[in-house]
């Protein structure tokens, strides 16, 4: 897809409106990350992170790790709620 927009920044808000429109994508990029390295790990192949899996994986006493799931899904539910509520799509 091709499209072309022109932009007139005349004010230094403008500058900061547009620099921002523009990197929405390093956005979506980040939001991606946080969801596959912070809460699909707890439920697939554990974490990479050295400090998030002493934190949340498997190093966690097997009576604990029914809450530490609840934990993570419960936030991971949040996660998706706010940015559903602000209309960001996500894959």
């Amino acid at each position: 897809m091709r499209t072309e927009i022109t932009f007139t920044a005349e004010e230094p808000e403008d500058t900061d409106t547009i620099a921002r429109m523009l990197g929405v994508n390093h956005v979506y990029n980040a939001l991606s990350d946080i969801r596959d390295e912070v809460f699909r790990p707890a439920r697939k192949h554990g974490y990479q992170d050295a400090d998030l899996s002493a934190l949340l994986g498997e190093a966690v006493p097997e009576a604990e790790a029914d809450a530490r799931l609840e934990i993570i899904g419960l936030l991971e539910r949040k996660f998706f709620e706010i940015l559903n509520r602000h209309g960001v799509l996500t894959d």
